[in-house]
């Protein structure tokens, strides 16, 4: 049922004058109503705005008329003392409260039936807080536009946290599509298994991550990337691929060929750089590169025509296929392997890597300077690494300094072997994939009402989750400040962070952080988890002196944030002399705080159980801030006080044929409970006996009223 415009103003003026008696609504509605300035259609907003909380409100004691029975909740959002609402006497007045909501409903249901939002409820009857939906914007700038993309994600442990995601994900241009070839070059020697040592075990593994990090697990493999692999001891063999083309993309292949290496005798590091010159002299890739894996200093190396060495027979004369005693390194060994990587590194397009697990540390200096001296790592990545024999020696002290902006190339611990490997496939794989970004610098700026963390971990992690070194020259770096943010005159300080990244490689990465709900007790609907996200760039194609700057500007996402809804009850047990107890009985029950105080009348009877439902605030919660008032519009929660966390204390009006037993609160004998969004839903018992049973006392109540008499 409808009602007119007219009716609307009746209904309004009667609602309004009944408040005015009961103190929650102040007369200037009323003259809004009955003015002609003022439409009907307007008065819940009007009202609203009128009757948000006082926190100077003068604590007074509700009437009788101010409890309702059960679960119900307090009808004035205005007056925070009082949060209780009319009790209902008649199934009769039921009915009619019944028609008059439904009423009201349909009018409500017209002006708000073009809300994106649904209400949604748990059984408990709270609303449930929505987890934001993804997020995505387009840089509209530069040849190469990328992607942007931002989400907020509740904890599921913790519902006030957040984590953020910005996503950076673009396709490189053709200009970008490198191909590669790469020779695994794997020592084999004795001293790999020698005395129980899993040297050879952890070098497969190793081996096997890193291809599996290059072609993936499943045998399908990227069409631009090639790896053969070479063994060698005093002999080096290609295992994978026929001669002709010995680069395979097959991973399960490569695999089961690394699985299948054997420990033999002797060290020709020689031989196993010359076969790997062999393979690649066949490559038409962009980029080339060699592992070279080994755990000794070489005891052999090449002799005339046997440039790839020869299987050294114990009991028989080598010395014609080989030099060296395979026992014993010496200069001309090393030399002769260092000679050999000169050869590979001639062609301008191979990276040469070397590793080593060095256990004996008679041999370590003399193996560091070895290894430092078949690489060109060092040359390829001057930022990284520096330049001359003072970047060799960061390359080589990775793992003995701890220090992560370097690979971790050498080491005296057999442990650290798979690790190794997986760095240098990382490498490998930020140089072949594709650029879609460089110069990269990410802002974002957390509203008022968010704030970061303490402690949390940024996280930056490319398109295979790896996550990427944060705070180091040669990935990320990460700066945390505040900044000053105008809201409507006030000044407020809010968290920015600033990430700058060297480059990004198609298809992208994710940056994620975490935030939670600056005031725990603030709530709303949409509310956007930052003030702005930007990125800039430079386009990986221009090589100019000066290239341009692109920009992108990330979405805002936003979130629900649900109101901390409370429920304090409220019963009253006679334990001794309930049967002889005058019917209808009222026990006056004073719940105070430190800033409020709220007075309950009820009756003995689990039945006749008060309860005052209201939604929670802090110190410092604004409960006149849009998102708020907002949320309470939209859910129509206009019948909840607000009631602040802290410390209450249960008292009563003991009237005088009882004694009072005691007081229960949440099955603990207490007068005091602390109220928090952590314990906001409060049980209270309390608890008397019957002392006088033929007590007199007049039933029917009068106010008194003191005059000052005249005193001739």
């Amino acid at each position: 049922m409808k009602l007119s415009k007219f009716m609307k103003k009746i209904a309004l003026i009667l609602v309004v004058c009944l408040s005015i008696n009961i103190g929650g609504w102040t007369p200037s509605i009323v003259e809004a109503i009955t003015s002609n300035n003022i439409d009907t259609t307007e008065m819940s907003d009007t009202i609203l705005n009128e009757l948000q909380p006082d926190e100077e409100l003068q604590q007074t004691k509700p009437s009788d008329s101010d409890i309702v029975e059960g679960e119900g909740v307090a009808d004035d959002l205005s007056n925070e003392d009082t949060g209780v609402s009319t009790e209902t006497e008649s199934t009769e007045e039921v009915k009619e409260t019944e028609e008059v909501i439904e009423e009201d409903n349909e009018s409500e249901v017209e002006e708000v039936s073009d809300q994106d939002t649904p209400v949604s409820l748990r059984e408990d009857g709270r609303i449930i807080p929505a987890i934001a939906a993804e997020e995505e914007k387009t840089t509209t700038s530069g040849k190469n536009p990328l992607t942007l993309t931002k989400t907020a994600t509740q904890d599921e442990n913790n519902p006030e946290e957040y984590e953020i995601s910005l996503d950076i994900t673009g396709t490189a241009q053709q200009q970008q599509v490198k191909t590669a070839d790469i020779v695994i070059v794997m020592d084999k020697s004795g001293s790999m298994t020698e005395n129980g040592s899993q040297k050879l075990s952890l070098a497969k593994k190793g081996a096997i991550k890193f291809v599996e990090n290059l072609l993936g697990t499943s045998g399908t493999t990227p069409s631009n990337i090639g790896i053969s692999v070479v063994q060698f001891d005093s002999l080096a063999t290609r295992i994978t691929g026929i001669e002709d083309k010995p680069f395979i993309k097959d991973s399960n292949i490569l695999k089961s060929k690394i699985n299948g290496i054997q420990a033999g005798d002797g060290t020709n590091t020689e031989a196993g750089i010359n076969k790997a010159k062999q393979l690649l002299d066949k490559s038409e890739a962009n980029q080339k590169y060699v592992v070279l894996f080994t755990d000794g200093l070489p005891t052999f190396y090449c002799k005339g025509e046997y440039i790839y060495g020869y299987q050294w027979k114990r009991g028989q004369n080598n010395s014609k296929y080989m030099n060296g005693n395979g026992s014993d390194t010496t200069k001309e060994c090393r030399n002769a392997a260092i000679s050999a990587y000169k050869k590979v590194i001639a062609d301008s397009s191979v990276t040469f890597y070397s590793a080593g697990v060095f256990d004996r540390g008679s041999s370590s200096n003399t193996a560091r300077e070895f290894l430092g001296n078949v690489q060109n790592v060092t040359i390829k990545y001057p930022e990284i690494y520096g330049t001359g024999q003072a970047a060799i020696n960061k390359y080589l002290d990775g793992y003995k300094k701890g220090d992560k902006t370097v690979n971790k190339h050498y080491t005296s611990n057999e442990n650290d072997i798979e690790n190794m490997f997986e760095d240098m496939s990382i490498e490998i794989q930020n140089e072949i994939n594709k650029l879609i970004a460089k110069n990269v610098t990410v802002t974002d700026t957390v509203t008022k009402y968010f704030e970061l963390i303490d402690g949390s971990k940024y996280t930056i992690t490319d398109y295979k989750s790896d996550k990427l070194e944060i705070n180091k020259d040669i990935v990320c770096k990460v700066e945390a400040s505040k900044v000053d943010t105008e809201y409507g005159g006030t000044t407020v300080k809010e968290d920015k962070l600033t990430f700058k990244i060297n480059e990004i490689r198609e298809p992208g990465i994710s940056i994620k952080f975490k935030v939670k709900v600056k005031d725990s007790y603030f709530f709303g609907n949409d509310v956007p988890t930052n003030t702005t996200a930007n990125i800039e760039f430079n386009d990986p194609l221009d090589t100019s002196e000066n290239p341009n700057v692109e920009t992108g500007e990330f979405p805002v996402p936003s979130v629900d944030i649900e109101p901390k809804i409370g429920t304090i009850n409220v019963t009253k047990v006679i334990t001794e002399g309930a049967d002889k107890a005058p019917e209808n009985d009222t026990f006056s029950v004073l719940i105070k705080g430190e800033s409020a105080q709220y007075n309950i009348d009820v009756q003995a009877g689990n039945d006749k159980t008060k309860s005052m439902s209201f939604i929670m605030k802090g110190d410092n919660t604004d409960i006149t801030d849009s998102y708020i008032t907002n949320y309470i519009k939209n859910n129509n929660l206009q019948g909840y006080n607000f009631v602040k966390a802290g410390t209450y204390n249960v008292s009563e009006i003991v009237p005088m044929n009882y004694t009072k037993v005691g007081t229960v609160i949440n099955n603990k004998n207490t007068e005091t409970f602390e109220l928090s969004k952590d314990n906001r839903d409060i049980n209270i018992v309390v608890k008397n006996k019957l002392v006088n049973e033929i007590y007199f006392f007049d039933k029917f109540t009068k106010p008194n009223i003191f005059k000052l008499l005249k005193i001739s």
